[in-house]
């Protein structure tokens, strides 16, 4: 969908309004579809992401060679479906997610048992965000013998993802979640996290995901919040938020995953979605701050669908956060030493998925 096509909308509703009180909140409403400067700034990054893109169809940076390679591809993919461009649309981003997407489902990206993470060296996490993508494209593809395959190659990452929450765990805190290997027997929020919202999106998009797993991870996610609890395991701190494990201290970056755990799961009411709401309020995270970019992902998709005034603060901090970090060529790099080592196509394609929240097109955010 064209930015153009987008202000005829526009245009039409007013005029079927009338000129009156609700069309003046009808245009309020609709006014960020017109074309602004944050429009113009995901455009200049869709188009650095395109000059990135190898003729097989990957997008890598040319310091980080091969690594991570079929994770950065597939949150590119994201990146792009996240502003309307899909694999079958005729148009030069059309072209690029297709030809990311073929490269992705080419047999040798995929291990025998589903594993996507071993060859790239991205691991639990990059196995996660490529089954986040093909749950999203699913129904989208270029053709339906893509479409086919999308889904066997679907179907086969999310039985991967369930087999290894069952890996018996090294320490009881940690069943229901996920770390770095399918075989790891201890956990992380990070990880899980991702492996969480692919689940939650292939259920979305029809494929077979038991009820018992996703029980499992969100009382993981509880597990990971910081509260003295009752006897019935209520937490009693209603102004704290998750760690990175549990036991753990919160950060921007884990209070704001764990938050958008909750949220996708439907526990906006629990006490520690309540918690995390009110400990974030609090916080005055940078773009210098520990993984900033990752984590205002999760901060403002996770306020995204709230109505009220947190809302449009939450974007606009968004805004303000990124839009002046944007470099002449269309990337972002991060600031902090470990995100910032994840480079360009990575902090490129974070922050489209940060400023792309405005608009819903993800169904897994919807």
């Amino acid at each position: 969908m064209t930015w153009e096509f987008r202000s005829v909308i526009f245009l039409l509703s007013l005029c079927c309004s009338g000129i009156s009180g609700r069309a003046e909140d009808e245009a309020t409403r609709l006014e960020r579809l017109l074309p602004d400067k944050t429009d113009a700034a995901i455009a200049h990054g869709v188009n650095y992401l395109i000059s990135r893109q190898s003729k097989e169809g990957l997008f890598q940076d040319p310091e980080r060679g091969p690594n991570n390679s079929a994770a950065l591809t597939a949150l590119s993919m994201l990146a792009f479906c996240s502003v309307g461009h899909m694999p079958a649309d005729a148009t030069r981003e059309g072209d690029s997610v297709r030809y990311a997407l073929t490269f992705i489902l080419r047999e040798e990206r995929q291990e025998a048992d589903g594993y996507f993470g071993r060859k790239d060296g991205s691991r639990m996490s990059g196995h996660g965000i490529i089954t986040l993508a093909l749950s999203e494209l699913t129904g989208m593809a270029a053709s339906r013998e893509q479409d086919r395959t999308l889904r066997e190659r679907c179907s086969k990452a999310i039985a991967l993802i369930i087999r290894s929450q069952a890996t018996p765990k090294s320490d009881p805190k940690f069943i229901g979640g996920w770390r770095n290997e399918p075989e790891s027997a201890d956990a992380d929020l990070s990880v899980t996290v991702w492996q969480l919202q692919a689940l939650l999106s292939a259920r979305k998009s029809g494929y077979a995901v038991p009820q018992a797993s996703l029980d499992l991870a969100f009382a993981y996610i509880k597990r990971s919040y910081k509260s003295e609890r009752n006897p019935a395991g209520v937490a009693l701190n209603l102004k704290s938020a998750c760690a990175y494990q549990p036991g753990g201290d919160p950060e921007f970056v884990t209070a704001a995953s764990g938050l958008l755990s909750l949220q996708l799961g439907g526990f906006m009411e629990s006490p520690e979605a309540i918690g995390s709401r009110e400990w974030l309020r609090t916080q005055k995270p940078t773009y210098e701050s520990n993984w900033f970019i990752y984590g205002n992902y999760c901060y403002v998709q996770a306020f995204a669908s709230r109505a009220g005034e947190i809302d449009r603060q939450a974007y606009l901090f968004t805004e303000s956060s990124l839009l002046p970090h944007q470099s002449p060529d269309g990337s972002w790099l991060a600031a902090n030493a470990q995100e910032r080592d994840a480079g360009r196509i990575y902090g490129t394609a974070m922050a489209i998925l940060n400023l792309s929240a405005k608009f819903h097109y993800l169904p897994v955010f919807r």
